[in-house]
């Protein structure tokens, strides 16, 4: 089936036929065109791939950060319920004989 035959069956309002005729117009026009369109979809490409990067970075570094929040909070609430420490111990007795020499 060619194209023309295809728009009889799918009609001229086809998305699918426009693109066909879009891929048609490409790849039948100047090479220079064809390589400038192709370019242009790979920075598009490597510009979204840069950016999925950044946010990707910045989603880490938040997370990070959350966490550290996150243990210092939990620190500090262990730190308010937890008994105060006990006083210190008494000295030994035996600390307080004289040394034998």
């Amino acid at each position: 089936m060619n194209i023309d035959q295809a728009a009889m069956v799918l009609g001229p309002d086809s998305a699918l036929l426009k693109e066909i005729h879009r891929l048609q117009v490409m790849y039948t026009g100047n090479l220079e065109q064809v390589k400038a369109e192709a370019d242009q979809h790979t920075r598009l490409v490597l510009d979204a791939l840069q950016a999925a990067s950044d946010t990707a970075a910045a989603v880490k570094e938040a997370v990070a950060e959350a966490a550290l929040r996150q243990q210092d909070e939990m620190l500090a609430m262990a730190e308010r319920a937890a008994p105060p420490p006990p006083p210190p111990a008494p000295p030994s007795a035996l600390l307080r004989l004289p040394a034998n020499t």
